[in-house]
This record gives structure tokens, sequence and C-alpha cells, in this order.
């Protein structure tokens, strides 16, 4: 089991589960902090899992409501993403990589097809416009493989809402202007 712990900095802890442990061992597996030469805070809506590694999106800052007129408003979120891997002898964890450019605004969806992590971020233009892309990062190098422009403006924004892969490897996200695809290649 593999929980954030919300504090400054934040930590990642990855526990044991299993009914019964072996003899001393302990069920904490590890605890790593995680963004902490950012800012030193920082905010996981989600993990995402896959094997002995975890990645973790840093969301602190983000907020969307509606302002005094009704307009909907966000604010911008710190970056970053990292990798962290439980030990092979299990006993502890290290950190593989970590990206401190993507601005994600959902939580991070893994396809094990093309070993793509999917986002969608926000980048703030030269024009103090608020730009939305969808992104892909390289889940074994952290390295951004590629950005698309979704569109400017608020509406489309998500306010955290998970995206989904489909089987044909389309990226589906719910955003305040509706329902938005892309597919690799197009």
């Amino acid at each position: 089991m593999t929980i954030n712990d919300s504090g400054t900095p934040m930590q990642v802890l990855v526990f044991r589960t299993a009914d019964r442990l072996k003899h001393a061992q302990d069920r904490l597996v590890g605890a790593v902090p995680v963004f902490a030469d950012m800012s030193g805070q920082a905010c996981a809506q989600s993990l995402l899992g896959y094997r002995d590694s975890i990645v973790v999106e840093n969301n602190f800052g983000h907020t969307d409501a509606y302002d005094q007129n009704g307009l909907l408003t966000s604010t911008p979120n710190l970056p970053g993403l990292e990798r962290i891997d439980i030990r092979p002898d299990g006993k502890g964890l290290r950190v593989v990589w970590v990206n401190d450019e993507v601005r994600s605004v959902t939580g991070p969806k893994l396809s094990t097809k093309t070993g793509l992590i999917y986002v969608s971020e926000r980048q703030d233009d030269l024009n103090s416009v608020d730009a939305y892309y969808w992104t892909a990062v390289d889940f074994r190098t952290g390295k951004v493989v590629w950005r698309k422009l979704a569109g400017a403006g608020v509406a489309w924004d998500n306010y955290w809402s998970l995206p989904a892969l489909g089987r044909t490897g389309t990226f589906y996200v719910a955003e305040y202007g509706g329902l938005a695809a892309v597919r690799e290649g197009k």
C-alpha cells in the first residue's frame, strides 16, 4: 500500500500489507520525501503504481473556483512528477527521476503498451493565457516525449478529474468545456 503524508516536504510511504510479516520484518517498506528541492510544499491527488514503481504528481497551489462575479477562474500549480521505486531487496525506496517542468492538472495515467505517462497540464504562455496541453512523459526517463495544445482558457481545465485511456490508445479527459480526446499520431 502506498500513501502520501501531506507533510512539508511531502513524503511517499510504502507499507507491506501481508497479514503476517516475516520475523523482524517492519510493515513500513520505506518513506521518501518528494518535490523537496522545488518548494518544500506539495500535494498529490493520486499516486500511480506499476510493479515496484510509484509516480507522484505535484498539484500544490492549483485552485479552481468561481470568483465574486460568478466567473470560473483558476490558479497555476507547482510543477513536478517523480518516480520512486521499491529497492530490489524490498528494503527501502529510491528516487529514479524527477521532472520539474510538467504542471499536471489531472492524475497521471500510464499506458504499459506505449510506456508513456499521460497527463493534462497547464502552462501559462507569454501572453498570460492559461494554455492547456495533453502531455506524454516517458515512464523510464521522466522526459517529456510530446506535448499537444488542447486549448486556451479555463474551459480546458478539469479540476483534477482523472483521465482515461481507451483500448485504442485514445486519451480522454473530462473538462469544463466537455469531454476531449487525443490519439497518438493524430
